[in-house]
């Protein structure tokens, strides 16, 4: 199990590679801010999934249990989707793991994890582990890498605030 979760920290650092490169491919000297600044941004949310699931010293339990609730959100969040896209059968198991195939593979593990109310904010916990929310987890990242302010800045060209755009 904790190889599993080494393979998915391993999909984050693929995917944050994946936009450094696409930062480099689309800068140019017409560039404004902008759009590596949304690269940016990807690029830390990918990197502090990678970071949280590798954070050192938290054991091998703990590291399976966040990944677990990596995968919980995940597939909830894609069944969201799929039943968007098709609101009859909402089949999110065509397009990746649903939120069944989780808890199938955590009952095996003995692992219960749960989306409950914590002071009035729905967080996925199991144990001593609460997923983080996206910005908590990426402020976390920001300060461990030594990065102050640049979810604040990148968050400003994904939401196309003035700032950013202009």
């Amino acid at each position: 199990p904790v190889r599993i979760c080494y393979i998915a920290a391993q999909a984050f650092i693929y995917a944050a590679v994946d936009c450094l490169q696409a930062m480099a491919d689309s800068v140019s000297e017409l560039t404004s801010a902008y759009v590596p600044n949304v690269i940016a941004r990807a690029t830390m949310e990918a990197g502090a999934q990678a970071w949280w699931l590798l954070e050192p010293q938290i054991g091998a339990r703990r590291r399976v249990i966040r990944s677990v609730l990596i995968r919980a959100a995940s597939a909830r969040y894609l069944e969201k989707a799929a039943t968007e896209l098709d609101p009859v059968t909402g089949a999110a198991a065509s397009y990746g793991e649903s939120p069944a195939m989780v808890a199938d593979y955590a009952r095996v593990l003995d692992i219960t994890f749960a989306n409950t109310k914590i002071n009035g904010i729905k967080r996925w916990a199991c144990e001593t582990e609460l997923l983080p929310g996206y910005t908590e987890r990426a402020r976390k990242f920001q300060q461990a890498t030594f990065a102050p302010a640049a979810y604040s800045i990148y968050s400003g060209a994904a939401h196309a605030e003035l700032y950013s755009v202009a």
